[in-house]
């Protein structure tokens, strides 16, 4: 794990460090950083460096009694245990595969009579979306304004949907880029 300093206040890892804009330099000084947090700290230039070297000397000294044999030993018994849980979970799993008795192979038979009626069932559904599709205007409706639609218009558009306002869109401008393209080859 990689140090990482946090907010003397709030021991928080949401700040940022800035550089002051009102500073004028090619290179950044010390004197040039704004630490801002979250909770409300603000440290300025020299705070900063001070502050991140007295975490990092911390956080050092901690890593490396940390490293010391304690942490080694407790990494060992956390892999055994979870090795003894594998064992115990497949042979958990060994045991009820062979109690349970294995499925007798079925016969390769001609299809009956319900499973040859199932694929003209699923075919029924396709056809009528296929009708539905294609909705029939209803008395007095007026069928939509793109020619080929047959659908009728939904309320307060000329319309049957988005779909075919945007075919319209289309189509005019294309006349409309096809026309301006003829008018500027008949005036060169």
């Amino acid at each position: 794990m990689s140090f990482k300093m946090q907010c003397p206040k709030c021991k928080g890892l949401d700040y940022s460090i800035e550089r002051d804009n009102r500073t004028f330099g090619a290179v950044a000084q010390a004197f040039e950083l704004v630490f801002h947090c979250r909770c409300g700290k603000q440290m300025f230039g020299e705070q900063i460096l001070k502050e991140y070297e007295a975490q990092k000397r911390e956080w050092e000294s901690d890593t490396d009694r940390d490293d010391s044999a304690s942490e080694q030993p407790e990494r060992r018994s956390q892999r055994e245990a979870r090795e003894q849980l594998e064992q115990v979970f497949e042979a958990t799993r060994q045991q009820e595969t062979a109690t349970t008795p294995a499925p007798a192979p079925e016969p390769a038979a001609a299809p009956t009579p319900a499973k040859a009626a199932a694929p003209k069932k699923a075919s029924a559904p396709k056809a009528a979306k296929k009708a539905s599709a294609k909705v029939e205007p209803a008395a007095g409706a007026e069928p939509c304004a793109w020619p080929g639609c047959e659908n009728p218009r939904r309320k307060n558009s000329k319309y049957c949907s988005r779909a075919c306002s945007n075919k319209n869109a289309r189509h005019r401008h294309k006349l409309r880029a096809k026309k301006d393209d003829d008018g500027d080859a008949a005036s060169a």
